[in-house]
């Protein structure tokens, strides 16, 4: 749903420069094809008092997933312009939005908004957030292969606005999602651009750390794994990967310490691979009794792990 973009002069008086049109038939562009999504006008407009519990309210109203509005000014020498981006889907949980996409105000040249340049940007903007969020919807689903279509759609087709969405986790949620189709070698050149992009970002190299255990290289695995903890020391599933990549390398007092780290983060929480993983080690040293303690407990955590 797009509401009508209110534009004013620094008299207050109503304008129109096209912003709300322009945004609107690029949106529908960028979606032709799709069989599965609609761009509506909501006709209306949402002020920034009405902010996002209006534009929630409007979009569950109409069963959307999506709400654009802003508001845009002008005086004799400069434009300004705000645009909000609300996701009411799923992909919400997956998407850190950047404060641009939040009504976050941006002041420019009037000639940007006279020449039309300003709409233009804004819609280009506000298609690959749309993009993005229609493949991160189909990752939230588990639809890989739609996933990957609509991230690539993003790549290809959208204008990145980093202080809007980091492109970072395009290539992110793209290579978890070749990941999870297997074709980690896919995977591993996602997450090395992600790594470029964000290199903060724990999450690609524990992930390109899981693509490298997949493939049996398990010292590269590792080497993620490290950069990952660092990042975040308490990165519990980083530590129970590590243990597993130095248990297959038979380095089964490193893999059992890691699991001790992952069980002392989540104690109230545990994971049963942790408990099981542990297990295996204890086993492969010999040490029958704590690997059948060990496996009861992951037993109890989970019943059905055969």
């Amino acid at each position: 749903m797009v509401a009508e973009f209110d534009g004013v002069d620094e008299k207050n008086n109503p304008i129109n420069y096209q912003v709300t049109e322009t945004i609107f038939q690029k949106l529908q562009e960028a979606t032709r094809n799709s069989q599965t999504v609609k761009i509506l006008p909501l006709k209306q407009a949402i002020s920034q008092q009405e902010g996002y519990g209006k534009a929630r309210e409007l979009g569950k109203a109409q069963n959307a997933d999506i709400v654009i509005w802003g508001r845009y000014s002008k005086t004799e020498k400069t434009a300004s312009v705000s645009v909000n981006f609300e996701i009411l889907s799923k992909a919400k949980n997956y998407l850190d939005l950047g404060k641009q996409a939040q009504g976050e105000i941006r002041t420019m040249a009037v000639a940007s908004l006279t020449n039309i340049e300003i709409q233009i940007d804004l819609a280009e903007e506000l298609k690959y957030l749309t993009l993005v969020t229609l493949g991160v919807s189909a990752y939230a689903g588990d639809d890989w292969d739609n996933a990957i279509k609509q991230l690539t759609a993003a790549l290809s087709e959208g204008k990145a606005n980093k202080a809007a969405l980091d492109p970072a986790f395009i290539y992110f949620y793209r290579g978890t999602a070749y990941n999870n189709k297997g074709d980690f070698d896919l995977a591993i050149t996602d997450y090395n651009k992600a790594i470029q992009l964000n290199p903060k970002l724990a999450e690609a190299f524990y992930n390109r750390g899981v693509a490298y255990g997949s493939l049996m290289k398990y010292n590269s695995a590792i080497a993620d794994y490290n950069k990952a903890l660092k990042l975040n020391p308490k990165f519990a599933d980083a530590f129970i990967n590590r243990g597993f990549a130095y248990s297959e390398k038979g380095e089964y007092d490193r893999a059992i310490a890691d699991y001790n780290e992952a069980l002392k983060l989540n104690p109230k929480n545990a994971d049963a691979d942790a408990f099981n993983n542990r297990g295996v080690a204890y086993y492969k040293r010999g040490e029958y009794d704590r690997a059948i303690t060990d496996y009861n407990e992951a037993i109890k955590l989970n019943p059905k792990y055969a």
